[in-house]
């Protein structure tokens, strides 16, 4: 696996898994940052999508809450970070198959845009400060930093494809690149903070430790060649439990490490049936991790004996998982939006959030967004989609 785009219909799932759209979703839908279709949708997306376009350009800065905004191709990664300046308001990064890296305000209002990898890129990672990390395909890891002022699209930023910002050519914050982390050998997929260093994770089946003040690379952690070459696979995400570090792989096993030593502690093969998509921690139960991927099964683990410990079913593959708020959502191929409660645990909803497969899911505050392969992110009321409303679950 060389971290190429996750291939659809995925071999567990059929096209005719393609959402239906009705609108009723719209109810929950607090924001819509749009762009064009990506052409690289399944036919049965691409028709469903035709058939319920985007609304149309509505102008205006901050844009109303149901207008869409540009904001990029397929869209991998989802992130918040407080800007450098006073106040440190609060703007969401988006990034994806167009390597650009477009800032919002939380009411959608474009505020920074960079071309800022020469391949698509994958994860973005909030550092603190109104610093953060970009991962790509182009093997780099790149530290950022997001600043208030005006900032021409001369000196470096780069407008959005096919539409332009209402305001002409400037924008009111800038990306400005502080640092490059070169080593992996292939695509750079997935990045975590842990125990005070950032951990990239790469499809070179390795994972990199580095000093976020000094950008200076601080150790690996590689899989032993006493593992069959089917365990030695591309990694697609990490998470943190207990002081260990976790990953997932193409191959359907994850594996912990300890990190600092450069230790394999677990290997867990084969614990899903393809590739592992999503992990992540939950906030509020430091010793589960929640796993996903294309069998369409949603995993909870006691990090602290690695033995499974629920099973909930996605009825798709799963390409991202966030957790927040004591809830745990999942997207995948079918554009479809699933809510649990994980102590019980049990499905609170499911909701046709989008016309293509959801790659990117992020909690914040009270709300849920979810990027997808149709080019367009939303931001969902949380707290209405765990009330458990019959007409969503």
């Amino acid at each position: 696996a060389t971290g190429h785009a996750m291939p659809y219909p995925s071999s567990l799932v059929d096209a005719a898994a393609a959402p239906t759209w009705d609108g009723r979703a719209d109810a929950l839908c607090r924001l819509v940052l749009d762009t064009a279709l990506d052409a690289r949708v399944s036919p049965a997306h691409a028709a469903l999508a035709h058939a319920s376009p985007p609304p149309a350009w509505g102008g205006g800065s901050p844009q109303p809450l149901s207008s869409p905004l540009a904001c990029g191709q397929v869209v991998h990664a989802l992130a918040v970070v407080a800007d450098g300046g006073a106040g440190g308001a609060a703007t969401l990064l988006t990034a994806g198959r167009d390597k650009i890296i477009r800032g919002y305000s939380l009411r959608g209002a474009l505020r920074a845009a960079h071309a800022a990898h020469s391949d698509r890129i994958w994860d973005l990672l909030p550092l603190g400060g109104g610093a953060f990390a970009s991962a790509s395909a182009d093997r780099n890891v790149r530290i950022w930093q997001l600043r208030r002022g005006d900032h021409d699209y001369a000196r470096g930023a780069t407008p959005p494809p096919r539409r332009s910002p209402p305001s002409g050519g400037s924008l009111p914050s800038a990306l400005v690149k502080t640092a490059t982390l070169a080593g992996h050998t292939e695509a750079v997929q997935a990045l975590l903070l842990h125990r005070g260093l950032m951990a990239s994770a790469s499809a070179d089946a390795t994972v990199r430790l580095w000093n976020t003040a000094t950008h200076r690379h601080a150790g690996t952690c590689s899989l032993p060649r006493t593992l069959p070459a089917e365990e030695r696979t591309a990694i697609y995400a990490l998470a943190d439990s207990e002081g260990a570090l976790w990953s997932a792989h193409w191959g359907g096993s994850i594996n912990v490490w300890d990190a600092a030593a450069g230790a394999l502690l677990r290997n867990l093969s084969a614990v899903h049936f393809g590739s592992v998509w999503g992990l992540t921690a939950l906030p509020d139960q430091p010793h589960v991790i929640a796993s996903a991927g294309a069998d369409g099964a949603v995993r909870l683990w006691d990090a602290r004996q690695a033995t499974v410990v629920h099973e909930l079913a996605a009825e798709c593959a799963v390409y991202a998982l966030a957790a927040g708020a004591g809830l745990i959502a999942a997207g995948g191929y079918d554009g479809a939006l699933r809510l649990w409660e994980p102590r019980a645990p049990r499905q609170l909803a499911r909701v046709v959030a989008h016309a293509a497969p959801v790659r990117s899911l992020l909690v914040h505050d009270d709300a849920l967004w979810s990027g997808s392969t149709d080019g367009t992110v939303r931001c969902w009321d949380l707290p209405q989609l765990a009330a458990g409303d019959e007409r969503w679950a």
